[in-house]
């Protein structure tokens, strides 16, 4: 029953990363599919709080969400998803 009800998602202790978690009686595909996309929408909003709260430009500090990715993935990630929700790139922004 426990591993029924437990997070489908976790850290490792020896990084800062999370990782789906493999369960026996999930779908791997599945369970990978809710992990991108939950923090996908995470990030979205991350960056949504960015350019309504905060002056300049976007910081793309996702290291929590990879331990593995380069700063140049975590932006690619982050445009990419934002510019899905918002239909405009964030390099196109004119800051003032």
């Amino acid at each position: 029953m426990f591993d029924r009800h437990s997070a489908p998602f976790m850290d490792k202790a020896d990084d800062g990363g999370i990782y789906p978690r493999l369960m026996p009686d999930r779908n791997q595909t599945v369970v990978q599919a809710a992990f991108n996309t939950f923090y996908a929408m995470n990030v979205t909003y991350e960056m949504t709080r960015q350019w309504i709260a905060r002056d300049g430009p976007f910081e793309y500090d996702y290291g929590w969400l990879s331990s593995t990715g380069t700063a140049v993935e975590f932006k690619e990630f982050g445009d990419r998803h934002f510019e899905m929700v918002y239909h405009v790139h964030p390099d196109c922004f004119e800051l003032v």
